[in-house]
């Protein structure tokens, strides 16, 4: 909850400066709010996964945060797509994190996002709670043991 706090405290200054920059306002910005909704889902999903493994196996926690700081980096957060040329575009096309970035972010700077881009979270959203509710289910009496 603290995040998704920060989250609008930084939502009022991007409106400040979208005002500024002249970022036009279209309805596909409204795009944001359903995108905003599918990516809060998945981090109840991923929280609950990673929680659960990380109760079991300690060494996990380091782990992540190692592939996070890597994948901040190979995902086109810091640089865009176009940036890559033709050849390399399927490079991110196949990057699951750029999927999740690009729902967001396009709706924001007044684009919508590619179709593709909401069947791969869709997609990752359902695979996701499917695998979570699964090992969770399996594994939930062993919790406490773990712990």
């Amino acid at each position: 909850w603290r995040n998704v706090l920060t989250f609008f405290h930084n939502l009022v200054i991007f409106g400040l400066v979208c005002i500024y920059a002249h970022v036009p306002l279209t309805w596909a910005t409204l795009l944001a709010i359903p995108a905003f909704v599918l990516i809060f889902v998945n981090g109840i999903w991923v929280v609950t996964l990673l929680g659960l493994l990380c109760s079991r196996f300690r060494d996990i926690q380091q782990v992540i945060s190692s592939i996070l700081q890597v994948s901040m980096f190979v995902t086109p957060i810091f640089w865009a797509p176009t940036q890559l040329g033709p050849e390399f575009r399927k490079f991110v096309d196949y990057n699951f994190l750029y999927h999740y970035v690009d729902i967001l972010r396009s709706p924001l700077l007044g684009h919508a996002p590619s179709a593709h881009s909401w069947k791969v979270v869709i997609i990752g959203t359902l695979l996701g709670w499917w695998l979570t509710l699964y090992l969770y289910s399996r594994f939930r009496r062993r919790i406490p043991y773990w712990l």
